[in-house]
């Protein structure tokens, strides 16, 4: 977790490093046999999972756009995740 996480500030554009750590997080998490790998992400995964999809959730429409605008990459990343899922 933590290479991830240093990894992806280094080489993500700024604001973005959120975005590519959970990016690289889900890549490593679907290799074939990962669960028996890494079984903590299993157990913390599916609770993060649900709160992350219900906070996305919660917030349609209560925000003003503005706002909106300053967490463009946290938002872009989640309209990502709600076409792809």
């Amino acid at each position: 977790a933590l290479a991830i996480a240093f990894l992806s500030h280094q080489f993500s554009p700024a604001g973005y490093a959120c975005i590519t750590s959970s990016v690289l997080a889900v890549l490593l998490a679907t290799l074939p046999g990962a669960e028996e790998r890494w079984p903590a992400g299993e157990m913390l995964g599916w609770p993060l999972m649900y709160i992350y999809f219900a906070a996305a959730g919660f917030t349609v429409g209560a925000v003003p756009g503005q706002t909106l605008l300053r967490f463009s990459p946290l938002i872009d990343f989640g309209i990502l995740l709600y076409v792809l899922h």
